[in-house]
């Protein structure tokens, strides 16, 4: 898993955590909306519940992170405030 801090919009702590969708799918989150990543996806993304309303996206939006475009995916409930925020 890798873990990074960046400002996203007004949050100036957004987790941003990757982890392989392989590695996903063994432990997945609470899935809100939308789908769990699949291999071969690098351009796709999952948002807490939280960093998707205050992002203002939902599922099959596009989200600028670290520079780099990602689409929604999937929208899922963090059982902490950090994985909920990112």
């Amino acid at each position: 898993m890798l873990m990074n801090v960046s400002r996203v919009g007004s949050n100036p702590y957004f987790a941003i955590l990757g982890v392989k969708p392989e590695q996903l799918a063994l432990a997945p989150p609470t899935l809100l909306r939308g789908k769990l990543l699949v291999p071969g996806r690098s351009d796709d993304v999952m948002l807490g519940n939280r960093a998707a309303s205050q992002l203002g996206v939902d599922v099959g939006e596009t989200v600028d992170l670290l520079g780099r475009r990602f689409t929604v995916v999937g929208v899922y409930r963090g059982d902490m405030p950090l994985f909920d925020g990112g």
